[in-house]
């Protein structure tokens, strides 16, 4: 395991097309929120800078690469894309996948799709200013992230089953599992049996 000491910049350059276009519904700021992001996707993107020296000193690429949100709990082992043998590129959990963008939790690609994952938010944000696929309003991160994989031609495979991850909470000492849509999770989950119970506030 390396663990990596990064900071990511405390204030961001608001990116006023992205504030604009985020979902009104929520309480918070949408400046706020829209620099929260781009802190989230520094992050990401600094991952994919560790992850190529880390190629490098082994001297060959990896085949495929999982990203898990710091929060995120596997609930069951995942296979592999290419033993799944679906034909896609890159596979998510098909829960919480807001107005008909992908989950943002985790994500398993396969190597060649990196790039265009870990540097595409940015990217879009601060290069292209948008620009994305025109099929896809752009409303949170679940969205702008299909977007730029939509853009890219990236195959994605929405799956339950084959990505079982879930972010966790604690309700003051206690774990508990974090879904957003929360019947989703429920139905799909009546066969796991994680020992950890469903958080309480639901959303």
């Amino acid at each position: 395991v390396i663990t990596v000491n990064f900071q990511p910049p405390e204030n961001p350059k608001v990116v006023p097309w992205y504030r604009d276009s985020l979902d009104k519904s929520k309480e918070t700021n949408n400046t706020e929120r829209m620099q929260g992001h781009a802190r989230q996707f520094a992050t990401i993107e600094r991952c994919m800078d560790e992850m190529i020296k880390l190629e490098r000193r082994k001297g060959r690429q990896y085949d495929e690469i999982l990203r898990i949100r710091d929060d995120g709990v596997l609930l069951a082992p995942v296979q592999s894309i290419h033993k799944q043998n679906h034909g896609k590129d890159f596979l998510v959990n098909e829960c919480d996948s807001w107005w008909g963008g992908v989950n943002d939790k985790a994500a398993l690609m396969l190597r060649h799709v990196a790039d265009t994952y870990f540097r595409g938010f940015r990217r879009a944000l601060y290069v292209n200013k948008g620009g994305l696929h025109p099929d896809v309003a752009i409303k949170d991160p679940e969205t702008l992230t299909y977007s730029i994989l939509k853009q890219a031609n990236v195959k994605v495979e929405r799956s339950f089953h084959n990505m079982p991850v879930i972010p966790i909470r604690y309700n003051k000492v206690h774990p508990c599992l974090h879904g957003a849509d929360t019947y989703c999770w429920e139905e799909h989950m009546m066969n796991i049996h994680s020992g950890i119970p469903f958080c309480k506030e639901k959303k």
